[in-house]
């Protein structure tokens, strides 16, 4: 049996026939007791959850088509008090290294959801202050600092 997100009687035929072109299943018909002669059919249906997880899903797609994923990320992230640009993201297999925090996680689970990629985001590390030194401004490097 199908499982259900909402469930209705009606015993207009119209109206049955308008949601099922909206996707709603029928899901059996009764006559209740309570008409004498019996004529009144009593149809009862319901709105299955893959259609509604299916329309939730283009309603995602289509707000991304419209904004750009990095500026759904960056609003996400605010409600999260975080920052987008303190991520990294790589592709495939899962990397537990800074990955466990709720965004990290919420980031990951929507590209799972709705690309069907598996992702794993992680926090940058800061570059601790004895090697920030050793760093150089990609303006600042010269031939002879180049290892070939």
């Amino acid at each position: 049996m199908a499982d259900y997100v909402r469930v209705l009687s009606t015993r207009s035929s119209s109206e049955t026939n308008n949601l099922i072109r909206l996707g709603w299943e029928l899901i059996e018909t009764t006559k209740p007791h309570n008409y004498d002669d019996g004529s009144r059919i009593e149809y009862h249906l319901g709105f299955p959850v893959r259609l509604l997880a299916e329309e939730l899903l283009s309603i995602v797609k289509l707000y991304e088509k419209h904004t750009s994923r990095e500026q759904f990320f960056e609003k996400v992230a605010k409600g999260f008090d975080d920052n987008l640009d303190s991520y990294i993201e790589k592709t495939g297999g899962y990397d537990t290294t800074d990955t466990m925090n709720p965004l990290a996680l919420w980031m990951a689970k929507y590209e799972f959801i709705v690309n069907d990629k598996i992702m794993t985001y992680a926090k940058k590390r800061p570059i601790p202050k004895y090697m920030q030194s050793e760093v150089k401004d990609e303006n600042d490097i010269k031939d002879e600092d180049l290892p070939f």
